[in-house]
C-alpha cells in the first residue's frame, strides 16, 4: 500500500506589523517576550554589526511616542542568563528597513557576555517610533526588558513649539497636523483631533 498524504505547507509566520502584534511601550521597563512565528527582520544595507549578519531573529515590534524631544536611551542592559542576548532598532515605519534610524547589538557590554544592547537617540516628542527587538539567534529567546529612559517632559505639554509659553504658534502647529499621528498628539492616541485640541486650551490658561 502506497500512504499518499496530503502536502500541507507551513502556516505563514504571524504578521509583525498587524497592529494586534505590537506592544505599546512607555518610559520605564517593558517586558518584550519573543515568538518564533514571527519573521526575522533583516537590515541588509542599512545597519552592519560587528558579529554575524544584520537580522534581528524572531524579531518584535512596539511604538513609542516620547512626550518630550531629546536624548532616549532604549536597551536591555540589566538582563543576565544566556538567553538574552538581543538586537535592537529604531525605525520610523513598522517592518521597513529603509526607514532604520539607529540599530545595536552589544551595546551594553561591548561584546561580551551576557550580549546586551542599547541605542541612544535624539526622539521628537508626539511623533510615533517602531522599535524592534529580536535575538541574535535563535537560541536568544528572552524575555527582553527593554527599558527606556528619557528627558522629563515640559510643564506644559501643550508648548509644541518650546517657547516657554502657549499660544497661537502652538495651535497652529496643532491644526497643521490635524487627523494625523504627529506634533499636536498630546494625548498619545495617535491622532491629533479635538481631545487634543481641548488640552492644548487647557494648558493655554495654566501655562501663561
Amino acid at each position: 500500500f502506497i500512504d499518499i498524504a496530503e502536502d500541507v505547507s507551513p502556516p505563514p509566520p504571524l504578521y509583525p506589523c498587524d497592529p494586534a502584534n505590537i506592544l505599546a511601550v512607555q518610559i520605564g521597563l517593558n517586558q518584550v517576550i519573543p515568538d518564533s512565528q514571527y519573521p526575522n527582520l533583516d537590515l541588509a544595507g542599512f545597519c552592519t554589526f560587528p558579529i554575524g549578519t544584520p537580522v534581528l531573529v524572531d524579531a518584535k515590534f512596539m511604538t513609542f511616542t516620547p512626550s518630550a524631544t531629546g536624548l532616549h536611551v532604549i536597551g536591555n542592559c540589566a538582563d543576565t542568563g544566556t538567553t538574552v542576548d538581543a538586537r535592537l532598532a529604531v525605525l520610523t515605519q513598522c517592518g521597513v528597513p529603509g526607514s532604520l534610524l539607529a540599530c545595536d547589538d552589544d551595546g551594553c557590554t561591548n561584546g561580551a557576555a551576557p550580549y546586551t544592547s542599547k541605542i541612544e537617540i535624539e526622539l521628537n516628542a508626539g511623533t510615533t517610533y517602531y522599535i524592534a527587538v529580536g535575538g541574535f539567534n535563535a537560541a536568544a529567546v528572552g524575555p527582553f526588558n527593554v527599558e527606556i529612559t528619557g528627558p522629563s517632559a515640559p510643564p506644559c505639554p501643550a508648548d509644541l513649539n518650546g517657547d516657554g509659553s502657549v499660544g497661537g504658534a502652538d495651535l497652529g502647529l496643532l491644526l497643521g497636523n490635524w487627523g494625523v499621528s504627529s506634533t499636536g498628539d498630546l494625548n498619545g492616541d495617535g491622532t491629533v483631533t479635538g481631545s487634543d485640541l481641548g488640552l492644548l486650551l487647557g494648558d493655554r490658561r495654566a501655562c501663561q
